[in-house]
């Protein structure tokens, strides 16, 4: 049987002239476009190669925002200023043609496209919403929409067939727009608003905020999700066709793969802060745009059927008249097929708290505790979860073992050596006991933010 290091494995990272903080494909990934500070607007193909580019005097100023139609035939860019305040929308056809172009005075933070790319809609740091229709002369501005935002609008999305539209009001609300640009919903939220993704239906909205969270609107339920211990800002966000699974990028420059209820199925890491992402609808590929200058396109085994298969096996676990321990096989089978092991993990210790027999599951967890070392032998978090489950049967020797190879990792040091100093005390070994307890109180004085921020 097939056993994945991970879900996420990088298909090909292109290095662009600085910053990417805007980026958007098509529907199925065959086509992405990106924009950069540096005042570069790419188009590549599915492979990473660059079909055209625009860089230099054809753009006013930074470009801080892409949009692509769903067949690519036409590819917009929004550039921005801050001192004056200015930026401009530019539209290009297929060929990297200019073919529209009009300059606000305030910077264009976010475009995007209907699905047939006859619709545009732009947003400013004004507080201005923008919609430019497509005629057979090419585009004219249509409306405008002034909202109540102090500071200013963030990213917009439009559903596919233009009818509705969707913006961030930082620090104030998600606003809906109609076809006719009047306000339908608003939808208060003072946590600072970034980036903001829609599923086909327009059922399920998602949006990332300042403080490692992201708010889910589910026709008038709101939500807010924690995203794992993220504390930097979710900027990036994008989600699947029918919205049961997401993407989302942080500025501690991770990008992060999360069901719709908020479970964390899988995490990738990059050298920058992560300003966007886009995927396919099926949210078997996904693209990250990242501070550290580089666009990534990332593979992800674990796409849309993948996990709704992995749902059902999971529901079968609460139906009594199941075989629980052929459910579990089964499971397993599936954690490995699609490399989910810390998310496997923490969803075996929670149906084993919660179930009728919770020694059915002990044995499952070490097994896909082994093979996520089998998959990858430096994952040092499966080297300290394993160390705690043989810590807790009183198999010291093994837990020393693993809490010293976690230990090796900055986020696990301190707690890997003061675990690995009480199995120490266990077998009865002072000076190693009192190593480990020092080891320990040293990595303490330093938090994980600040060991990041220096590692950046």
């Amino acid at each position: 049987m097939l056993i994945r290091k991970s879900c996420l494995t990088e298909k090909w990272c292109f290095t662009a002239n600085n910053s990417i903080i805007s980026v958007t494909c098509t529907p199925n990934c065959s086509f992405v476009a990106a924009a950069t500070v540096g005042r570069c607007l790419y188009l590549f193909d599915s492979d990473g190669k660059v079909i055209w580019k625009k860089s230099g005097d054809e753009l006013d100023h930074e470009a801080w925002s892409v949009a692509i139609a769903s067949d690519a035939s036409v590819i917009a860019v929004g550039t921005a200023s801050k001192n004056p305040a200015d930026g401009t929308v530019y539209i290009f056809n297929d060929r990297g043609d200019q073919i529209f172009s009009k300059t606000f005075n305030a910077p264009i933070w976010s475009l995007s496209f209907s699905s047939s790319g006859d619709i545009l809609v732009a947003s400013s740091w004004d507080g201005c919403i923008y919609k430019f229709i497509r005629t057979r002369k090419g585009y004219v501005q249509k409306a405008t929409y002034k909202s109540n935002s102090k500071k200013g609008l963030y990213e917009i999305t439009l559903s596919r067939d233009g009818s509705r539209t969707f913006v961030c009001a930082y620090d104030d609300a998600i606003l809906e727009l109609d076809a006719h640009f009047k306000l339908v919903r608003s939808f208060p939220s003072n946590m600072g608003l970034y980036n903001i993704a829609i599923s086909n239906n327009s059922e399920d909205i998602i949006a990332g905020t300042r403080d490692g969270k992201v708010v889910r609107i589910h026709g008038e339920e709101v939500t807010y999700t924690k995203i794992g211990d993220v504390s930097r800002p979710i900027c990036g966000v994008a989600i699947a066709q029918r919205g049961s699974a997401f993407v989302c990028g942080s500025f501690d420059g991770k990008a992060y793969l999360v069901s719709k209820t908020g479970r964390l199925l899988a995490e990738f890491e990059t050298n920058g802060e992560i300003w966007s992402v886009a995927c396919s609808d099926d949210i078997a590929q996904f693209f990250i745009a990242s501070g550290d200058h580089t666009i990534r396109l990332i593979d992800n085994a674990c796409n849309v059927a993948a996990f709704e298969e992995i749902i059902v096996c999971e529901e079968a676990i609460t139906n009594k008249n199941n075989n629980i321990v052929g459910v579990i096989k089964r499971l397993m089978c599936l954690y490995k097929e699609y490399g989910l092991y810390k998310y496997g993990f923490n969803r075996l210790a929670e149906f084993q708290q919660e179930h009728d027999c919770p020694n059915n599951f002990q044995k499952p967890i070490e097994e896909l505790l082994d093979s996520a070392l089998i998959a990858n032998n430096q994952n040092y978090w499966a080297h300290y979860q394993l160390g705690v489950c043989h810590q807790k049967q009183k198999h010291h020797d093994l837990a020393i073992y693993h809490f010293q190879k976690a230990s090796v990792y900055p986020s696990f040091t301190s707690k890997a050596l003061s675990l690995c100093a009480d199995s120490f005390r266990a077998k009865r070994l002072p000076e190693a006991t009192s190593s480990c307890y020092r080891r320990a109180r040293e990595q303490q004085g330093i938090g994980n933010e600040a060991k990041h921020i220096l590692f950046n």
